[in-house]
């Protein structure tokens, strides 16, 4: 975009100094062309439109060859006087045109151009400081941290097996082998003393017959 702009404001500022160093050197065209005008002969008239159709040829040519440009330059022949007087000693109808029509196209680019080198001088000049960081070497810790309280080792139990999953099925069973075993030990408790409590209550020498230890007389 920029580019095009810049390319766009040359053009233009090249072809108006082309019609202004046409116009400082058409002052001769202009001079006859004047004469002309105020000649009332008819002969001496015509005669005064050539001239002006020279000088204005001569001046293109000399305009062009200035800039490098004379494959532009022409002969140019009017067909009446009327055409001398409404062409000769000017640029072409289109080249005043175009100039007319981008007459504001030079100053706004120059103040287009004006805002970005002041937004990239305010952005140079305003832009934060970097702050540098220095990094620390770094220190062998001969000792913990006196903030930070001492870890405990943490202890791990070995040989943890988990425990089996409880099945309702297994349950149940276990429950009711618990329950026979409390109806035994009741009925134990209910029948009255047990054998070894008999055995408790015999005599020395009737323990060791039956025990087979004292032989029988």
């Amino acid at each position: 975009m920029f580019a095009s702009a810049l390319l766009f404001v040359a053009l233009r500022t090249f072809v108006q100094v082309v019609c202004d160093d046409y116009a400082s050197k058409s002052g001769v065209c202009e001079n006859l062309l004047k004469k002309a005008f105020a000649e009332t002969l008819p002969d001496i008239r015509s005669a005064y439109f050539l001239k002006v159709m020279e000088a204005d040829n001569n001046a293109t040519a000399e305009t062009f060859a200035g800039y490098h440009i004379s494959f532009l330059a022409s002969n140019t022949t009017y067909a009446s006087e009327a055409e001398i007087i409404q062409h000769a000693c000017k640029m072409p109808y289109m080249t005043r045109e175009f100039l007319s029509w981008t007459a504001g196209v030079v100053p706004l680019f120059a103040a287009y151009l004006c805002f970005l080198i002041l937004g990239s001088v305010w952005k140079r000049y305003n832009t934060k400081p970097i702050t540098v960081v220095e990094i620390q070497e770094e220190i062998e810790m001969t000792a913990p941290p006196k903030d930070t309280p001492p870890r405990s080792p943490l202890y791990v139990p070995r040989n943890v097996e988990p425990e089996p999953e409880k099945k309702p099925g297994i349950r149940r069973r276990q429950g009711r082998s618990r329950e026979r075993i409390r109806q035994r030990e009741q009925t134990f408790t209910t029948e009255g003393p047990s054998t070894l409590e008999k055995l408790s209550n015999l005599s020395p020498s009737l323990k060791n017959r039956i025990m087979g230890e004292d032989p029988m007389v």
